[in-house]
C-alpha cells in the first residue's frame, strides 16, 4: 500500500480508459463524512445557549457505552462531561443518524452487506449483517458521530450496540492542517471588516472578535446561521465569500500535485479498500467471506473539502461542506476482475466524475501511476 502512489490530475489522453468488461459487481463502499453540527471550537455569547443544544444524557449514554479500540499508544482526547466547545449538538448527531438511515436504504437498493466489528459480546446475528470499519478522529464529536451513523444500520432494538463498536483512530490521516494564514494588509482589512459585521449582527461587542483568523470568522458564522442565531441572508454574500474563498484557496493549493505528501495519508486511507479489492481479484480472492465491506470516515470539513479538491470532483472541490456532508465511493469489478470507482452523493443520487474522466465509473488505475 505504500509503494503506491497517488495520481492527482491525470493529463488528458496520458491513458487510456479502460472498457468495462461484462457486469459490475459492487465489492465495498466507503462513506466520507464531515461529523454532524456541533458547537463553536471556541467560547461564544451566551454559553447557555449553546449548552441547550447538546444531546440530553440517555443519548450520550447510548452513544458512549463503548470504549475505542485504540492503535499503538495513541489515546482518544476526552473531554470533561461539563465540556460546551466543539462537541457534537442533539442536532448534529440527528443529522448523523440520518445519514446512516440513508446509508441503510443505499446499500439495501445496491444489495451490499456489510459488518461492523463488535466486541467478544457483540450479537453473531449483527456481525454477519455488517462487515464494517469505522475510522475517526480521537475526539468526543468525532466518535459520537460515527456512532449514530452505525446506529441508523443496525436494526431498531439492536440500535444501543453501537456503543459496542470498535473504533479505529488515525489522527494524522484525517486532520489535514491548513497553511498559516497569510498576514497582507488588505487581508487584514478584510477580516476586520467581517469582524464587526459578525460582532453587530449577533449583539455582540465591537471587540469579540478583533485579532480572530479567518478560521475562527467561519466557525462562528457557520454555527450561528445553523442555529438561527444568524438568519440567512443577515450576512452579506460578500462577506461569506471572504469567510469561505479562504480554505477553499487552501484545499486547492494542497491539492496541487506538488503538494500531494501533505494528502497521501488520507486519499491512501480513503482508497485503501479499492486496493486491497483490486489485489484480491488478481489473487482470484475477491469472493471469499470475511472481507471488509463497508468502511466509515469521519472527517474535519477542511479535510473533506481537500479531499474532493485532490480528486477534482466540479463544484465540490470549491463547496464548503456542510455539517453532515457526505461522499460514497464504490469499488466495483467488471468480469474481468478490472477494478472501478464510482463517487456518490447519496441524498440526490448524484454520479459524481472527477473532471478528466466523465465516460462510466473511473477506472481506479487512473488514480495510480
Amino acid at each position: 500500500m505504500a509503494s503506491q502512489a497517488l495520481l492527482l490530475r491525470p493529463p488528458r489522453g496520458t491513458r487510456a480508459a479502460s472498457t468495462v468488461q461484462g457486469h459490475l459487481r459492487l465489492v465495498h463502499s466507503s462513506l466520507l463524512l464531515r461529523g454532524g453540527a456541533r458547537t463553536p471550537l471556541l467560547p461564544l455569547e451566551s454559553e447557555g445557549f449553546w449548552r441547550s443544544t447538546l444531546p440530553t444524557p440517555s443519548l450520550l449514554r447510548r452513544l458512549t457505552q463503548g470504549e475505542p479500540q485504540q492503535e499503538g499508544a495513541r489515546r482518544p482526547r476526552r473531554e470533561a462531561e461539563e465540556e460546551v466547545w466543539g462537541q457534537l449538538t442533539a442536532r448534529g448527531a440527528d443529522e448523523a443518524f440520518a445519514v446512516g438511515r440513508r446509508l441503510e436504504s443505499w446499500l439495501a437498493e445496491q444489495t451490499a452487506t456489510a459488518v461492523v466489528d463488535f466486541d467478544d459480546d457483540g450479537d453473531e446475528d449483527v456481525q454477519q449483517a455488517l462487515h464494517t470499519t469505522v475510522i475517526t478522529s480521537p475526539t468526543q464529536r468525532a466518535m459520537l458521530t460515527a456512532r449514530a451513523v452505525v446506529s441508523a444500520l443496525l436494526p431498531r432494538g439492536q440500535r444501543a450496540d453501537a456503543a459496542k463498536v470498535r473504533l479505529r483512530l488515525a489522527t494524522r490521516a484525517l486532520r489535514v492542517e491548513q497553511d498559516a494564514e497569510e498576514s497582507a494588509a488588505d487581508d487584514e482589512h478584510a477580516k476586520q471588516d467581517v469582524a464587526l459585521d459578525l460582532a453587530e449582527l449577533l449583539g455582540q461587542d465591537p471587540q469579540a472578535f478583533e485579532g480572530a483568523s479567518w478560521a475562527r470568522l467561519l466557525d462562528v458564522a457557520e454555527c450561528t446561521e445553523t442555529f438561527g442565531l444568524l438568519p440567512k441572508g443577515q450576512l452579506t454574500e460578500a462577506t461569506w465569500q471572504a469567510v469561505l474563498s479562504r480554505p477553499k484557496q487552501a484545499a486547492m493549493k494542497l491539492a496541487d500535485t506538488k503538494a500531494v505528501n501533505r494528502l497521501a495519508p488520507l486519499l491512501r486511507l480513503s482508497l485503501e479498500p479499492c486496493l486491497r479489492w483490486r489485489r484480491l481479484a488478481k489473487m482470484k480472492a475477491a469472493r471469499d467471506e470475511g472481507h471488509e465491506r463497508l468502511r466509515l470516515l469521519v472527517l474535519p470539513g477542511f479535510s473533506l473539502l481537500c479531499w474532493a479538491a485532490a480528486l477534482d470532483l466540479p463544484r465540490f472541490a470549491q463547496t464548503w461542506p456542510s455539517p453532515a456532508s457526505n461522499f460514497l465511493v464504490e469499488t466495483l469489478l467488471d468480469e474481468a476482475d478490472t477494478a472501478f470507482l464510482r463517487i456518490w452523493r447519496m441524498h440526490d443520487y448524484l454520479e459524481l466524475k472527477p473532471k478528466w474522466h466523465q465516460d462510466g465509473p473511473v477506472p481506479l488505475d487512473r488514480f495510480l501511476e
